[in-house]
């Protein structure tokens, strides 16, 4: 029997227009994106930190270096999602400029804020 599954919430994106459909393999990028999450699978912690492209996959790093014991605080040993943006349209993207475009509400779990880290 398959288990009811829960609704899940769409996040809005940032309004930005500067990704390019016609993005190729290695070629520089005004804006990337990553994501740095802790899930749990029985008695294991899971680290995903995982860009679109090589500045947000070096970035997803470079955050959770610096920002380890931040999200320690915040979530203790709860699983988490946070969503950077690396670069505007004005800024080329580099690796350690992250801005938090969401990620997990540690007061409401299941539900996504857009406030930065404390």
């Amino acid at each position: 029997m398959l288990s009811k599954a829960t609704p899940r919430q769409i996040l809005p994106d940032d309004g930005s227009t500067a990704l390019n459909a016609e993005y190729t393999p290695g070629q520089a990028t005004s804006i990337d994106y990553a994501t740095v999450q802790r899930l749990k699978w029985k008695q294991f912690d899971i680290f995903v930190l995982a860009g679109l492209g090589p500045i947000g996959t070096k970035g997803a790093a470079y955050f959770m270096n610096e920002n380890w014991f931040r999200l320690y605080r915040t979530y203790g040993d709860q699983p988490f999602g946070v969503v950077l943006r690396f670069g505007t349209e004005q800024q080329t993207a580099v690796f350690n400029d992250p801005t938090v475009v969401h990620r997990t509400d540690p007061d409401r779990p299941g539900h996504c804020t857009d406030e930065p880290l404390d």
